[in-house]
Order: structure tokens, then C-alpha cells, then sequence
């Protein structure tokens, strides 16, 4: 199934490309043969708008539940994304960076506070800015705020006045990943020429195996997993927006 499941790497189909003067819209689906699962997505951008409304839906084929992740994987590159200067702004709460030290590994494994969290000589460290360690990567997760209906990040640079930003349903993503590769990964594709920042917000923290998903179970009292019902399709909606940056 590959690193990110079936969804990824099967062929999706056009099933409609709308244009009027009111909006533009793209409806595409996909068939997952070894998951049993339909998946689609409807994208929406009404005219004179810089907001994209996306709608999504999985359709379990089988005849029983059982446990999924539905996760979306947000990822910028250069010129937008440059160690020390991209920016994330999220209305997270608390979360973990995971797995063993590395020597190119940006962060210390231990609990997160948002947005502090530590680097691996223990000093306190902002996690708004992508981390500037060369030769480095990271992955840490995070709780969005269980009291609020609808969650969100925003992402800048710097050095341009613009910025991009998700909001989403709480009930439907209560978790933000945080994904940062500055050429530290040599294998394949990455090959240590990639600069990327990826931000992966949905129904899981840490992807794995189905099995050690389920026996953890939950953290902070939220569950790692979303369970879809027997024939059940189940729907999520979220928004993609772009702002102008007034100068000053």
C-alpha cells in the first residue's frame, strides 16, 4: 500500500470540469481495488473569490466497519518555503515528536506545547518558523483545539506579502502534522535535494500499521482513528483561502 495507503498511488478520473461566471468546479473520484473503498473530492472556486471550497467523501464497500485514516497532506515547496522563514500559525494545543534521535533529526523527542517545542541539544525552540538545520528533517503531531467547531493553520514568508490557509471541521481532523525535510532525506525521491514543509491534518497524529493504531487507541482522550460503517459514505468538508499581506 506504500507509505501513505492506496488512495495515493491509484489512477483518479475526471468525472466532471464545470466553468461558468460564477464559478469553477473539478469533481474527481478514484476506485481503491485492494482496500475496498470508493474515494472522491469536489473542488469549488466561486468567482472573485481566493477561497477554494473542497468537499470529500469515502465510501466504505464492504459490508462491515472497520477503522480508516482520512488524512490530507498540505506540502509547499521553494520558493514559498525556505528554512527560518516560512511561518505557521495554527490553532493547535499539545502534541509529541516521536521515534529515536537522529543526527538529522531538527527536534527532541518528547511532548510539544504549542509552538515551543525543543531541539536535540534541549534548547527551547519556536516551531513557527520551519527550523534552519542543515542536512535535517521532522515529523511532530499535534491536537487542534477541542473546543473550537472549526480548526485551521495559516502559512507565510517572510519576505512575501501573502498568505495561505486551511480551515476544517474539528469533528472531522482533530490532528495536525507538521512535516519538514530540508535536503536531510537521501533515499528515493528525495535524494537530499528536497525542501518541503508539509502540513497533514486529519483524522490520525501518526500513521502505521492499522493494528498498533487501534491498540493505542487513543491520546488526550481523541481517538487515532475514524471508524467508517458497512456501506456507509461518510463526507468532510474544508476550505483553502489566499490572502494579500498589507504592507507593514
Amino acid at each position: 500500500l506504500g507509505n501513505h495507503g492506496e488512495a495515493v498511488v491509484v489512477e483518479w478520473k475526471k468525472d466532471a470540469a464545470l466553468a461558468s461566471n460564477d464559478l469553477v468546479q473539478l469533481v474527481y473520484s478514484a476506485y481503491l481495488p485492494r482496500t475496498q473503498y470508493n474515494v472522491g473530492r469536489t473542488l469549488t472556486i466561486p468567482a472573485n473569490e481566493t477561497v477554494m471550497y473542497v468537499e470529500e467523501w469515502v465510501e466504505n464497500l464492504l459490508a462491515f466497519g472497520r477503522p480508516a485514516h482520512w488524512v490530507q497532506h498540505a506540502t509547499f515547496g521553494p520558493p514559498f518555503v525556505e528554512p527560518g522563514k516560512t511561518v505557521l500559525d495554527a490553532s493547535a494545543t499539545r502534541g509529541e515528536v516521536r521515534g529515536q534521535a537522529r543526527p538529522n533529526r531538527m527536534l527532541d523527542s518528547g511532548p510539544v506545547e504549542w509552538p515551543w517545542g525543543n531541539t536535540p541539544e534541549g534548547e527551547r525552540v519556536s516551531l513557527r518558523e520551519m527550523q534552519d538545520r542543515p542536512k535535517s528533517g521532522i515529523y511532530y503531531a499535534m491536537l487542534m483545539d477541542p473546543d473550537r467547531e472549526r480548526n485551521y493553520f495559516t502559512m507565510y514568508h517572510k519576505d512575501y506579502n501573502v498568505v495561505i490557509g486551511y480551515i476544517w471541521h474539528t469533528k472531522d481532523f482533530p490532528w495536525l502534522g507538521d512535516w519538514q525535510e530540508n535536503k536531510g532525506n537521501g533515499g528515493l525521491p528525495w535524494e537530499n535535494k528536497v525542501v518541503a514543509r508539509g502540513m497533514e491534518f486529519g483524522t490520525t497524529p501518526f500513521g502505521g500499521p492499522m493494528e498498533n493504531v487501534v491498540k493505542e487507541g487513543t491520546l488526550y482522550g481523541v481517538p487515532l482513528y475514524r471508524w467508517i460503517g458497512g456501506r456507509e459514505k461518510a463526507t468532510a468538508r474544508y476550505v483553502v483561502f489566499l490572502a494579500e499581506i498589507p504592507d507593514g
